[in-house]
């Protein structure tokens, strides 16, 4: 969300991805922070620009 948030990332072309590539499951556990890595990975792999998630990442680190 810290992505969006920012405007790093045009919302419309992250939401299309994140629901095409994902199962609803994933996300849901993904938003409510209970995703495994593994999990966290494939979804950020799943947008179409991958960096502004990796920052966001880096951030709140």
């Amino acid at each position: 969300m810290n992505v969006m948030l920012t405007e790093k990332e045009a919302g419309v072309d992250v939401f299309e991805q994140l629901y095409i590539k994902n199962s609803m499951q994933r996300l849901f556990r993904f938003l409510d922070e209970e995703s495994a890595l593994w999990e966290d990975i494939l979804i950020m792999n799943s947008v179409p620009r991958k960096w502004p998630f990796v920052q966001a990442v880096l951030e709140e680190l």
